[in-house]
């Protein structure tokens, strides 16, 4: 059973509202609702080519939208370039 994406996996968006998500994950077409901040888009290619990056770190810092995080191990690293996400800032979905 599947509770949660981890930071990177891609989901395709069903529907939304300025707060609220709801997606399919790319995986497994697992359906669940999130916080239309934790999204960023990034474009088909991308989507398409998903990312063979993952985090080596138990936790690995990186920055998003400005702000330093730490991302669990084996983390995707999809849409991003060298620690920032190369895709419209979150919640502008």
């Amino acid at each position: 059973m599947v509770s949660q994406l981890i930071f990177g996996e891609c989901c395709e968006l069903l529907e939304s509202t300025k707060d609220w998500a709801h997606i399919r994950g790319s995986y497994d077409d697992t359906r669940a609702g999130c916080q239309s901040t934790q999204l960023v888009e990034i474009d088909e290619a991308d989507y398409e080519k998903g990312s063979n990056a993952l985090t080596p770190e138990w936790a690995t810092n990186l920055e998003y939208n400005g702000h330093p995080m730490m991302v669990p191990l084996g983390s995707s690293l999809t849409g991003m370039k060298t620690g920032v996400p190369t895709a419209q800032e979150p919640g502008t979905l």
